[in-house]
């Protein structure tokens, strides 16, 4: 009774007070678009485009967002109330949540002449309906596709719409973001390529002194170098599929500490792919961000590059600077997959140790490890605090003690732990926490033969290994918390220029209103996050900066 009071109250707290708006189907082609409206289709020039909404109606089209935004720049007009007021439908976005929910993909077709291929493939438009490009023939498609996905949806028995109006309001945030970009510092990029390829002659040197070259005959080379070395280390690597030995990073790491030859091969690869991956592309004055919306875990990507998973050296960060007269706000949320963790046991189990704990302000890691250890928490030393880290990182993701000792040592570097003192560890922390006991066993075994999990916001994934559910429901939440405060951000005006999952990069003009601004901000941030997280504590951590840095 309590889990479906608090379920109930949950989709209140997610939907608020929502007409029910007619679906109104719409197409874009230049200066004009048409809309289908009960069996009549009407042709207007985009002029009247925000005129004709004003009866209400829910518009539904097929990748719509550039062609809103397209609207916005040529009228010098703001449609991001139709976002606000939860009008719009992207049925590219409803698609690929459907297909996350149905199979575990995020399967869409391209375009409509794609999606009325599949419709009839799948005998939902008849055959006279062919895949022209007639706007009759379009707008039938976008129709059946509004009812299918909806049936679908219906089937599978969610809620929501998965929460398309989310990712659809990220969408609209996000393609603003890559319209922004980060200013470069043009000397600090030259001076970083020169000391990257000082740094690569070096290692080269070093390498060559083995006779080892990249280019062909590289990974002979490098197995061979191997069994040298055997002679007089102890090297124990092992054999890919393929049959060679493994040369990645996690392998060698700790060989690199003793032995010169592994050092340098790991050293000389970062910086080929520092240079490569990233350097290079920092030839511009200004650099631009993509991203994709929507990716099966939930968040988003990044790509062209990657920004969210950049170089944390300063050295690197430092090439990214604001506009003149501006500085950057560099703010994130503490500990916010944790907070995601103790909403979603709140809300299905009625309590939360760990939501309790957050909400008095304690430091979860110091908290946990003074519990384990059986010390006071000013006494926790950095070392123990950070196992207490990958404990309370860890463990909520359904890891075994053996795949916990790994992730400790390649997440953390923590190498001095055994499989007794893990498994005190996780006996500890599942007594710490005792929600954990509920949120971790429920349908475990389900979820080994492949089962669907879901966040309490009402977005599903289907084909989920155990691990893959029990992070599904705490990361996917995090990340629809901060896709809202993004969505706000973008809409009260201010210029985000990256968006790092939970951090947020935001120029914001040096002047007598900065702190101000600042303080918006946050309370921005904040109040997005509580939309989904309503009974757990959200802080931010904020830092004005003159170049992206990490805090």
């Amino acid at each position: 009774m309590q889990q479906e009071e608090n379920l109930e109250r949950k989709s209140q707290i997610e939907l608020g007070e929502q007409r029910q708006l007619k679906p109104v189907f719409f197409l874009f082609n230049g200066r004009h678009c048409t809309y289908r409206m009960d069996h009549e289709v009407v042709s207007v020039p985009i002029e009247q485009f925000q005129s004709i909404l004003a009866d209400h109606w829910q518009v539904v089209g097929f990748d719509i967002v550039n062609s809103i935004i397209e609207i916005e720049r040529d009228l010098s007009t703001d449609l991001s109330f139709l976002f606000k007021e939860s009008r719009i439908i992207d049925l590219k976005l409803l698609f690929q949540l459907v297909s996350l929910a149905t199979d575990g993909t995020l399967f869409v077709p391209s375009n409509i002449k794609d999606l009325n291929t599949i419709l009839r493939l799948r005998r939902l438009i008849c055959s006279e309906m062919t895949d022209d490009d007639s706007i009759v023939v379009q707008h039938e498609t976008i129709r059946v596709c509004y009812d299918y996905l909806h049936w679908k949806i219906r089937k599978i028995e969610g809620s929501n719409l998965l929460t398309q109006d989310i990712q659809v309001k990220a969408d609209y945030a996000l393609r603003k973001v890559e319209r922004v970009g980060y200013h470069i510092n043009r000397q600090q990029v030259q001076k970083l390529v020169t000391d990257t390829m000082t740094k690569i002659e070096q290692e080269l040197s070093i390498l060559a002194s083995y006779g080892w070259r990249p280019g062909a005959g590289s990974e002979a080379k490098y197995e061979e170098i191997v069994n040298q070395l055997k002679s007089t280390y102890e090297i124990h690597l092992p054999v890919t599929k393929t049959g060679k030995v493994s040369s990645a990073e996690r392998h060698l790491i700790e060989l690199s500490e003793s032995i010169p030859f592994f050092k340098s091969y790991l050293e000389f690869h970062s910086l080929r792919k520092l240079q490569s991956t990233y350097l290079d592309k920092l030839d511009t004055e200004i650099l631009y961000p993509h991203y994709n919306t929507l990716v099966s875990t939930g968040r988003t990507s990044s790509y062209d590059p990657n920004f969210q998973n950049f170089p944390r050296d300063q050295e690197v960060r430092k090439c990214f600077i604001p506009q003149p007269g501006h500085k950057f706000l560099i703010a994130d949320y503490s500990t916010i997959e944790l907070c995601a963790l103790a909403q979603t046991c709140v809300t299905l189990f009625g309590f939360s140790r760990m939501g309790e704990l957050i909400n008095q302000g304690e430091d979860l890691h110091r908290w946990f490890a003074s519990i384990v250890l059986r010390k006071p928490q000013e006494e926790v030393t950095k070392q123990e605090r950070a196992y207490a880290k990958a404990c309370n990182f860890g463990f909520p993701g359904g890891l075994g003690v053996k795949q916990f000792l790994e992730y400790a040592k390649y997440t953390y570097g923590i190498d001095d732990l055994d499989l007794r003192t893990a498994k005190n560890f996780k006996s500890r922390w599942l007594e710490a926490f005792p929600e954990m006991n509920s949120y971790l066993s429920s349908e475990g075994h389900a979820y080994r033969t492949k089962a669907t999990a879901s966040t309490i916001s009402g977005r599903m994934r289907a084909g989920c290994t155990f691990t893959q559910a029990k992070n599904f429901p705490f990361q996917s939440l995090a990340a629809d918390g901060t896709k809202i405060s993004l969505f706000n951000l973008v809409s009260a005006g201010f210029r985000v220029v990256n968006y790092i999952h939970d951090e947020f990069v935001i120029e914001l003009t040096d002047n007598g209103q900065l702190n101000d601004r600042r303080h918006e901000a946050e309370g921005i941030m904040i109040g997005g996050m509580r939309t989904v997280l309503p009974d757990i504590e959200v802080r931010i951590e904020s830092e004005v900066c003159d170049y992206w840095r990490k805090i």
